[in-house]
């Protein structure tokens, strides 16, 4: 019969890493949640034939209303960034979330959606 060296310290310490690596999960996986959403309102927009045809301030003022359907938070309009060239329409939405972990610790994430013509 074997037995096991050093076993209760092996269980806590699985339990230490399983504890922090759900912590972290719990902290990351809603801004990747908010990102899809983002993306995917960024790209309806631009694959829009009708919104080639608006002016800015009218495609900026429905991506915000798609945003806030979505319940996005993160995303301001100094973030938003619209193009226009040849009349292809490009959208560029570059943002940061800060997600606090522990007492003093936070993660601090880079998010960029673009979506040129046609993605």
């Amino acid at each position: 019969m074997r037995t096991q060296n050093g076993g209760i310290l092996t269980v806590i310490l699985w339990l230490f890493v399983l504890v922090i690596g759900g912590i972290i999960a719990i902290r990351v996986i809603p801004a990747y949640i908010e990102f899809y959403a983002v993306n995917t309102s960024v790209k309806s927009i631009v694959n829009d034939p009708l919104e080639a045809t608006q002016s800015h301030d009218t495609i900026l003022l429905d991506l915000k209303k798609r945003l806030n359907i979505n319940n996005v938070k993160h995303v301001h309009d100094k973030d938003i960034h619209i193009t226009e060239t040849n009349g292809h329409l490009s959208i560029t939405v570059h943002y940061h979330v800060k997600a606090p972990l522990f007492s003093r610790f936070s993660l601090v994430m880079d998010f960029t959606a673009h979506a040129p013509e046609g993605a």
